[in-house]
């Protein structure tokens, strides 16, 4: 009888650190087999392979039977048995496809809250513009997709390019969800808006260094030759101009 702790169970985190159980082993293959028979067309296969995406990500059935594999390292390594020869995924391909798959199969389901007639995209690239309010803002990515269906028009579907002005526009309006910060974001903005007052007060409050006012060339006493009809003492105009230069140094420093 084993003592690992079955996550479908108890609702506990799992740790990237550790071991992959048997169960969880094996349900790896059967998420990577459903993706691979359930091929059809081009928008088939990327839906399959982000609802697997997401589910190995979210399970992390990604950390390899010892544990401690990252999710990147995953996709280098494995991502490609289930591309049907697109070759492996690389993280923002890996994000797009998953968040197709969560946008128009989870975010959009048909509900009293908008109509069922909505276009769905059809390509993780139309929905690219939406992926950072999937997790925080979904309400907020449905409004900019209904915005870019509108700007498409006659129940077509938004391209990507409608869909990235819809949210840009959405972004703009300070009244929408999606410009909100969370607490704790507020909470890192309110310290560093703190600890910038608190050193302009400071700045004004301390009086600048003095800065010594360099010495003008009448300040500083030169050398000069003697010019008489008398030899010069080579040694003696040598220690002189030796001293002009140490005093020059000090009005300088």
């Amino acid at each position: 009888m084993t003592s690992a702790i079955v996550p479908e169970i108890v609702n506990v985190e799992i740790l990237e650190e550790s071991s992959m159980t048997e169960a969880e082993e094996k349900e790896l293959v059967i998420v990577k087999t459903a993706i691979r028979t359930a091929y059809g067309n081009r928008m088939e296969q990327d839906l399959a392979i982000g609802a697997g995406l997401n589910k190995i990500y979210n399970r992390k059935l990604y950390r390899g039977s010892k544990g401690g594999r990252s999710w990147k390292k995953w996709l280098e390594e494995e991502s490609d048995e289930i591309t049907a020869g697109r070759g492996p995924l690389k993280l923002d391909t890996a994000r797009r496809l998953s968040g197709f798959y969560e946008f128009r199969c989870e975010v959009l389901r048909p509900t009293a809250s908008w109509s069922q007639d909505l276009p769905l995209p059809t390509s993780p690239n139309q929905v690219r513009p939406l992926l950072a309010q999937l997790e925080t803002h979904p309400k907020a990515a449905v409004e900019m997709w209904k915005a870019a269906c509108a700007d498409a028009g006659n129940g077509k579907v938004p391209t990507f390019e409608q869909v990235q002005r819809a949210a840009l526009a959405f972004k703009a309006n300070e009244a929408n969800e999606a410009r909100r910060l969370s607490a704790r974001q507020q909470a890192s903005l309110e310290a560093a808006n703190a600890a910038r007052a608190e050193k302009r007060t400071w700045e004004q409050e301390e009086p600048a260094p003095k800065t010594e006012r360099l010495k003008t060339e009448e300040e500083v006493k030169g050398w000069t030759l003697q010019k008489d009809d008398g030899a010069l003492d080579a040694i003696e105009e040598c220690k002189e101009i030796t001293r002009a230069i140490n005093k020059a140094h000090e009005a300088v420093g």
